[in-house]
């Protein structure tokens, strides 16, 4: 199997990170990036050191001139519908950073759309495959321990991000319980049927202007 061409769309704090994994990965060669600012092109460019790298602002641009087969997204959840939807118009798999979209309705709309195409969707949600997650869920799976009542999760990381995470209003529930909710219904196999939230935005939080932070 000889490899697979990427074209990466988002270099930016998250992007050059995947770019670095990917660049390292045998199995995958990188031929293009895409990114609005130019500065996060040639970061692109300088961590690939490969000369033959096209560079690009429009990734509609890219999907047409560049010859490859698979788009890798790491941009704004609220951009992922519309790149997506792009890249399997134009014949590429499409491997995204979570979650699928920013809204409900705009992940199903592009579960839907995607249906139609004989290329992949698929996003990275990589917490259940953690080893500690993965003893746990061998723990629960095989009984070995009793009946499960409760679950307490104790969330308690302070990063700052920067970027357009900093302009979300509820940046726990938007960005990061994904993965909380998610490892739930893995070790569990159920669901929830109801949610309570309740922000608070202490003095010496980071979270941007008089935005709160969220307590679950």
């Amino acid at each position: 199997m000889g490899q697979k061409k990427i074209i990466q769309i988002g270099t930016g704090g998250f992007g050059l990170s995947w770019l670095e994994i990917l660049d390292q990965h045998e199995q995958v060669q990188v031929v293009a990036v895409v990114d609005v600012d130019e500065t996060n092109q040639q970061k692109a460019k300088e961590l690939l050191k490969d000369s033959s790298i096209q560079l690009f602002s429009d990734y509609e641009q890219a999907f047409k001139e560049v010859d490859a087969d698979i788009a890798v997204i790491i941009t704004p959840p609220q951009t992922h519908k519309k790149i997506a939807i792009s890249a399997l118009e134009n014949g590429l798999h499409v491997f995204m950073e979570k979650p699928i979209a920013h809204t409900k309705e705009d992940a199903i709309a592009l579960t839907k759309m995607a249906e139609k195409y004989d290329t992949s969707v698929m996003i990275s949600q990589n917490y259940r495959y953690r080893p500690e997650i993965q003893a746990i869920k061998k723990a629960v799976t095989e009984d070995l321990v009793g009946k499960i009542e409760y679950v307490e999760w104790n969330f308690q990381r302070a990063t700052k991000f920067g970027g357009w995470r900093d302009h979300y209003e509820e940046i726990i529930v938007e960005d990061m319980s994904i993965h909380h909710f998610d490892l739930m219904r893995y070790l569990l196999e159920k669901n929830a049927t109801t949610v309570y939230a309740k922000s608070i935005r202490p003095t010496w939080s980071c979270s941007m202007g008089n935005q709160p932070l969220v307590s679950l």
